[in-house]
């Protein structure tokens, strides 16, 4: 028989054996096998989806309803626009329509992270061709091509919903940065919706030459001016309607030029 040492000995080996399994991270196949079939399962209840946003834009805020049906293809669920939507109002598309499944196993490795104090997987990918094909849709700097070379997903280990993306890009050491989190998931029917997103963009200053600032500061004080020129009723009504606005657009040029937008989903129909 094994000594008693022997056999306290295994059982502890046993137990941090067992520990190890469970905290260590999957493989990007894994995670993503694991996230489709929990979507497979969540799909399931739902025919139709239809919310309500608030989109606020440097104090500028509109509402859009969206609404969205399931489809069937190559024996997989997925949500897509319905026919007639909008298609800029596409802030589910890419949760539940394959492409966050596509994304991870685009990654070349898992890590465990946290997220505002949420247990997260960190995936990371560094595919240049797929990363810059998967945002193009996306990511729009105007004239400017971005170019992005390496991107970061945190998904919740529990829940297996997207916490956060980051999209960085480098153009002569020099790039911009854009930071999607995703918040307040709520529960419908089976399927998680967030109803907070944040769009936080960085360094827009790099896809700004001097003129170009110098050109929004003069155009800023032109405006300035002609309000001066108003009758005092008018003018304090402008001012009044668009002083968040001027706040912002002066904090920007100051900043670097980051910019920030917010999503507010506010209603959510589900089959109706």
């Amino acid at each position: 028989m094994l000594s008693n040492k022997i056999c306290t000995s295994l059982a502890v080996l046993m137990v941090c054996t067992g520990f190890m399994a469970l905290s260590a991270q999957p493989s990007v196949e894994q995670l993503a096998s694991q996230m489709q079939e929990a979507n497979q399962q969540r799909l399931e209840s739902i025919e139709t989806l239809q919310f309500t946003t608030k989109i606020e834009v440097a104090g500028f805020e509109t509402e859009s309803v969206s609404r969205f049906k399931r489809v069937e293809e190559n024996g997989s669920y997925k949500l897509v626009l319905d026919e007639g939507d909008d298609p800029n109002d596409d802030m589910m598309e890419g949760v539940y329509d394959g492409s966050m499944e596509e994304l991870i196993l685009a990654g070349e490795s898992v890590h465990n992270d946290q997220v505002d104090g949420r247990d997260a997987y960190r995936v990371i990918i560094r595919d240049k061709e797929f990363l810059n094909s998967f945002t193009q849709n996306d990511l729009d700097a105007g004239e400017q091509e971005l170019q992005i070379e390496k991107g970061t997903l945190w998904i919740d280990s529990s829940q297996l919903v997207p916490l956060k993306m980051m999209y960085e890009e480098s153009e002569n050491g020099d790039g911009m940065s854009i930071e999607i989190t995703m918040s307040d998931y709520r529960d419908y029917s089976g399927l998680p919706v967030a109803h907070t997103m944040a769009v936080m963009v960085d360094g827009l200053d790099d896809k700004m030459s001097d003129e170009d600032i110098a050109e929004a500061r003069r155009a800023m004080a032109e405006f300035e001016e002609q309000l001066e020129s108003m009758p005092k009723a008018q003018r304090d009504m402008i001012r009044d309607r668009m002083s968040g606005q001027m706040e912002q657009f002066e904090q920007m040029l100051e900043s670097g030029m980051a910019s920030a937008t917010t999503i507010e989903v506010v209603d959510v129909k589900v089959n109706q």
